[in-house]
């Protein structure tokens, strides 16, 4: 769209463009002054104690420190947490001597279904089976 005395823009001054930006201007302040007439209207205020407070800027302090968004370090902590899950996880403390020997449990000699004495039993329809 053209000025079409001059020729030029729409937006450029000597063709009312400081009308177009106060424009601009104003339906910004509209819009701000409408969120705030609608944030006016919310009863809901909550109550932070003091605690909370200061963890708040316990990690604003992290977050300026360690250059880091809200989000990285959300991140970092679930990566700390899961590491330290596996680790649990996985830990046999060093007292630990408790090792079953689970490897005679299903050995049978020779592939007979004659249980012989000393020989652990499998389940208990394995037991009845061979008490017949």
């Amino acid at each position: 769209m053209q000025c079409e005395s001059l020729g030029e823009l729409p937006w450029d001054e000597t063709c009312g463009g400081e009308t177009f930006v106060r424009g601009v201007e104003l339906e910004q302040a509209e819009r701000e002054a409408k969120a705030a007439e609608e944030l006016a209207q919310c009863s809901f205020k909550p109550d932070i104690n003091s605690r909370s407070k200061e963890l708040m800027k316990d990690r604003a302090t992290i977050m300026k420190e360690y250059k880091k968004t809200a989000h990285e370090l959300l991140f970092l902590d679930a990566e700390r947490r899961r590491e330290r899950k596996e680790e649990y996880e996985t830990y046999v403390p060093q007292d630990a001597t408790f090792q079953p020997n689970t490897s005679s449990m299903f050995n049978t000699e020779g592939g007979s279904n004659n249980r012989s004495v000393g020989q652990p039993v499998k389940c208990q329809a394995a037991a009845r089976l061979h008490s017949r």
